[in-house]
C-alpha cells in the first residue's frame, strides 16, 4: 500500500476516535470514567498509529549499555511493531553534535539520521544543548536512573587515608589537595603508607568529553563555594575561584581521557599501579566491585564528596521536525516502559538507583543492600545534593576549567 494512503487511513482514524471522544464528551459523567475514556482513546489512537512498524532511534550514554539493551530488548518483544536502534555515544560529545541539528535536514554530523530519543548521563548536558540551540530541543525530559559522584578507592590505600585524616573530615578535595601538596608530594611514605606504593595516583575524565567529569567539576565548584545552591557567574568570575580550581585539579590529577567506563575498565585492569583512586559515579564501583577482589586480590571502597551531584539520565525527545507522530507516540510509550517498575528495579543489578522513588533502593535482592557493598561504604548519604545551574552558567564553568587548567 502507498504511503500516503497508509499515512491517509492513519489519520482518519484518529480523526473518527476524536469525533468519537466528543461524542461522548457531551454526555455527563463521573471524572473516574472521563479518565477511562481519555485513557482509552490514547491507546486506541497509538493503535492507529502504530499499526505498522515503526523505528525509534535512541542516543543513549555508553555507560549505561548493559541495562537499556536488555530493557529495549524486554520492550521490542512486547511491542513487535516498534523497533529501538539505540546508538551510543559520550554525553558531551552526543551534545555538541546535536547543537548542529538544523529543522531543514532530517540528517546531521557527516548523514546521522536525528535520533528520536536522546539520554546523556546528566540533565547538565540537555542544559548545555537547550542554551546552544537557542530553544528547546531536548524536551519531555524524565530521569531514568541515578549515580552519585564517588571517590572510588582501592581498600588498603583507603584505610591509610581514613587513619591519617580521620581527625580531619575524612576523603575530601581539601584532604586530597594536602595529600599531594608540596610538602608531602603525594608521597604515600608521607601519609603512613607503604613506601613501595610510590605517589598517590587519582584519575577523572575530562569535563568537555564526560559526564563524569563534569560531575567531578560541580562538586569541586560546590567545594569552593561551600553551598548547596547554584552557582553564579558573577561568583565564578572571582579569580580566587580559576586559583581554586587550577590548583585542587593539577594536585590531584590530569583528565584521564574521555569515557567514565574506558578510565574504570584501566582502574580495575592494571589496579594501584596506575590509579589508587578514580573520582567517577558509584553505580561504575557497584558494577566492578566483585571483578576488582579477582583481578587485583582486594575490594573498592566507596566515600561521597561533601557536595554531590546526581548522574540522573534523563530519556527526552528530540524535537524536531523529521521526527515523525508515530516515532513521537513510540517514543511515548518506550519513556514509560523504562519507567516501569519491573524495569527500575532491573536497573539496580547494574547499580543504579531507581528514578522512581516508589521503587526502593535497598530492598531484599538489591546488589544495594548486599552485606559486601554496602561494606564499601554505599549507602543512603550520598553528601549533601547540589542545586544544578542554568546551562550559561554551566558554559561559563567550563569556559574558565579549560582557560586555568588545560591551558
Amino acid at each position: 500500500m502507498p504511503r500516503s494512503r497508509i499515512i491517509f487511513l492513519a489519520i482518519l482514524g484518529i480523526s473518527i476516535v476524536i469525533v468519537a471522544i466528543i461524542a461522548l464528551n457531551n454526555q455527563p459523567v463521573s471524572p473516574e470514567v472521563q479518565a477511562q475514556r481519555n485513557l482509552t482513546a490514547t491507546a486506541v489512537a497509538r493503535n492507529v498509529l502504530l499499526a505498522n512498524t515503526t523505528t525509534i532511534i535512541v542516543n543513549y550514554g555508553t555507560e549505561k549499555e548493559i541495562w537499556l539493551k536488555e530493557a529495549a530488548a524486554r520492550f521490542e518483544a512486547q511491542h513487535p511493531n516498534i523497533k529501538v536502534e539505540l546508538v551510543g555515544q559520550g554525553s558531551m560529545d552526543a551534545y555538541r553534535e546535536l547543537s548542529t541539528i538544523r529543522d531543514d535536514s532530517n540528517t546531521y554530523m557527516r548523514g546521522k539520521p536525528i535520533p528520536t530519543l536522546w539520554t546523556p548521563g546528566g540533565r547538565l548536558q540537555v542544559a548545555l544543548l537547550n542554551t546552544d540551540y537557542g530553544r528547546d530541543l531536548a524536551v519531555d525530559c524524565k530521569d531514568l536512573v541515578l549515580s552519585p559522584l564517588a571517590f572510588i578507592i582501592w581498600e588498603d590505600r583507603a584505610k591509610v587515608l581514613e587513619a591519617y585524616y580521620k581527625d580531619r573530615g575524612g576523603i575530601t578535595f581539601d584532604n586530597l589537595e594536602d595529600a599531594l601538596s608540596a610538602e608531602k608530594g603525594g608521597r604515600w611514605s608521607e601519609l603512613g603508607g607503604d613506601p613501595n606504593w610510590g605517589l598517590l595516583k587519582i584519575g577523572y575524565t575530562d569535563p568537555n568529553k564526560s559526564n563524569g567529569g563534569f560531575m567531578f567539576l560541580m562538586a569541586l565548584t560546590h567545594e569552593y563555594l561551600d553551598r548547596t545552591s547554584a552557582a553564579t557567574v558573577a561568583e565564578l568570575i572571582n579569580p580566587d575561584y580559576a586559583e581554586y580550581v587550577r590548583r585542587v585539579a593539577l594536585a590531584v590529577s590530569q583528565a584521564s581521557g574521555a569515557s567514565s567506563g574506558t578510565l574504570m575498565r584501566k582502574f580495575i585492569n592494571e589496579g594501584p599501579a596506575s590509579y589508587d583512586m578514580v573520582i567517577l559515579h558509584e553505580a561504575l564501583a557497584i558494577e566492578f566491585a566483585q571483578i576488582a577482589v579477582s583481578r587485583q586480590g582486594q575490594g573498592l571502597r566507596v566515600y561521597y564528596p561533601k557536595y554531590n551531584i546526581y548522574s540522573d539520565h534523563p530519556l527526552c525527545l528530540i524535537d524536531h521536525p523529521g521526527v515523525t507522530p508515530q516515532q513521537r507516540e513510540a517514543a511515548k510509550l518506550f519513556q514509560d516502559f523504562l519507567l516501569s517498575r519491573e524495569i527500575q528495579e532491573l536497573s539496580c543489578v547494574s547499580g543504579y538507583r531507581p528514578a522512581d522513588p516508589l521503587v526502593p533502593i535497598f530492598a531484599e535482592g538489591s546488589p544495594f543492600n548486599d552485606p559486601k557493598i554496602r561494606a564499601m561504604g554505599v549507602g543512603p548519604n550520598i553528601g549533601q545534593t547540589l542545586v544544578q545551574p542554568d546551562g550559561n552558567t554551566l558554559k561559563q564553568i567550563l569556559t574558565i576549567w579549560n582557560r586555568t587548567v588545560i591551558n
